[in-house]
């Protein structure tokens, strides 16, 4: 008995050793950065304090690809090296972020990241994360004119474009993954575990295709396909499946009641649009395109993202759907001040490109959307023919495709999300430069293992879209979580789990095993 008691206690000796060289370990930079290939030299510079115990790089890269002697740009990363770097030192985790526009750099700590990394030490892996080219530390382009002006104003993307000049070309999804491929290679990776969000999902999706050997496992959180329909029927379809989503979760109204509430909603304001009075006006001329709510206004409320119920605190689990409940009370009372408030903060939230903060740039967002997306114009007419081209794909549409709303009030309705507001003022590209369009680029090794997760409150990616996605693979599982909205991983210790299996086993053995995991619950009250 003694001799076992004695083991016990060596064993939890070697534990205790173990866990405390580990933790020294994750909490120290690790060795300097020394590039694993001559011909790309990297320069450490001092991280951001934020990130104590990463290392932090620079490696140059072409501007253009096609011509890759003429200029070059910076491309910056973060590393945080394995544990025991020469064991782990050729695996790596790499985060990459939504947008486009989106900086890693500016996020990567938002996550709790301390616990992150422990986490994923435990496979002994690397964490890296790229500023993508245009934000953050690496090379920025940026349009003075978001200094001074919000961007929904007339003509501020079309001077955008003028002030990043012909360069705007080289902002682009492939040249993203070039630059990301360089990265790797020069820390001596042979392989990434890519997880990614959002836009990243695109990103990912075309650096895997483009370089196949160089991706193990693909997790992919938020996901859209490369290539949409016209005119995005997914968000229409996922508004109405939100509306008895949330009626039939909180139990507070029924599907069809909040549906027959927006009906009555939208053919009031076809009638009487309601003014709305801005407290700040005189100070955003921006605003005065939308001085009242009308139908393509209250279009694009209704595919807003739940917000968080912040009357319960910090640790609140409560999803509030707002616009419900504001056009319920609506109808039943004729009070339109929930409705007016809702819409007043929708399009007031951002001014100019004061993004900074949260390291996104519209600028580049625009640059890579707006030539890569698929729209229903030519991308070399000019912009009346566009206009035309909108109008005459949009007659053919059956007249309810969008009901209650016409076409016409759907296709109008203000929203980052609607790129069809903006982009048809985007620049043609050059005839003899046409663009690299992802859908194009997106074919991936039929034995890429691929998970992909969605929030079924999503209405950035909304579900609709993450299956499209996931079908773009052949070896794919499909994780749906309930009562999330975009963007999963960081707010839930299942998907967490779930994501590590999939890192581990590259499958899963349940892929619904968090579909009621985390308890999460949704309120359509508007207060």
């Amino acid at each position: 008995m003694r001799i076992f008691s004695l083991f016990c206690l060596f064993i939890l000796l070697v534990i205790g050793i173990f866990v405390t060289i580990v933790f020294a370990r994750l909490h120290t930079r690790g060795p300097a950065l020394v590039s694993a290939h001559s011909d790309i030299p990297i320069t450490e510079v001092k991280c951001p304090e934020r990130y104590p115990y990463a290392r932090c790089g620079l490696i140059s890269a072409p501007l253009d690809y096609q011509n890759p002697a003429e200029n070059s740009i910076q491309v910056a990363f973060i590393y945080h090296q394995p544990a025991f770097p020469s064991f782990g030192r050729k695996k790596a985790v790499q985060i990459v972020h939504g947008g486009p526009g989106g900086a890693i750099s500016a996020s990567l700590d938002t996550w709790n990241f301390t616990e992150f990394r422990m986490r994923l030490m435990i496979g002994n892996r690397a964490l890296l994360g790229i500023d993508p080219r245009g934000v953050g530390l690496s090379t920025k382009f940026d349009c003075s004119i978001l200094e001074e002006k919000h961007y929904a104003e007339p003509g501020v993307i079309n001077t955008c474009a003028e002030q990043i000049g012909p360069n705007r070309i080289h902002i682009s999804t492939a040249n993203t993954a070039r630059d990301f491929d360089l990265v790797r290679r020069s820390l001596g990776l042979d392989q990434l575990d890519i997880y990614a969000f959002s836009y990243g999902t695109n990103l990912s999706t075309v650096y895997a295709s483009m370089y196949p050997d160089a991706v193990r496992t693909l997790a992919l959180d938020g996901a859209y396909p490369l290539v949409y329909p016209d005119f995005h029927p997914s968000f229409y379809s996922a508004m109405r499946r939100q509306f008895h989503q949330a009626c039939d979760r909180s139990g507070e109204c029924n599907g069809d009641e909040a549906l027959n509430a927006l009906t009555w909603a939208v053919k009031e304001l076809r009638n009487n649009p309601r003014p709305l009075d801005f407290p700040n006006k005189e100070e955003t001329s921006y605003l005065d395109q939308y001085d009242q709510l009308n139908p393509s206004l209250l279009a694009s409320l209704v595919l807003r993202q739940p917000n968080i119920d912040k009357s319960r605190g910090a640790a609140s689990t409560i999803w509030r759907v707002p616009v419900i409940g504001a056009l319920i009370k609506a109808q039943k009372s004729g009070d339109w001040s929930d409705l007016e408030s809702i819409a007043m903060r929708a399009v007031s939230y951002k001014t100019g490109e004061n993004l900074n903060s949260s390291g996104h740039s519209f600028t580049v967002a625009w640059a890579v959307d707006c030539p890569e997306m698929t729209h229903p114009w030519n991308d070399q007419s000019s912009i009346a023919d566009r206009k035309a081209e909108l109008t005459d794909a949009a007659s053919k549409l059956p007249a309810d495709s969008f009901d209650p709303f016409t076409v016409d009030e759907w296709v109008a309705r203000p929203s980052e999300l609607n790129h069809y507001g903006y982009c048809i003022f985007w620049p043609s590209p050059p005839e003899n430069r046409p663009t690299e369009v992802r859908h194009r680029l997106g074919e991936t090794r039929k034995d890429l293992p691929v998970l992909v997760i969605n929030g079924d409150y999503d209405m950035a990616t909304p579900l609709e879209d993450a299956i499209l996605a996931n079908d773009q693979f052949e070896n794919s599982q499909f994780a749906r979580f309930k009562n999330h909205k975009h963007v999963v991983l960081p707010r839930s210790d299942c998907a967490f789990r779930l994501w590590k299996e999939f890192l581990k086993n590259k499958r899963v053995e349940d892929k619904n095993m968090c579909l009621d995991a985390d308890p999460l619950a949704v309120s359509i009250s508007s207060k």
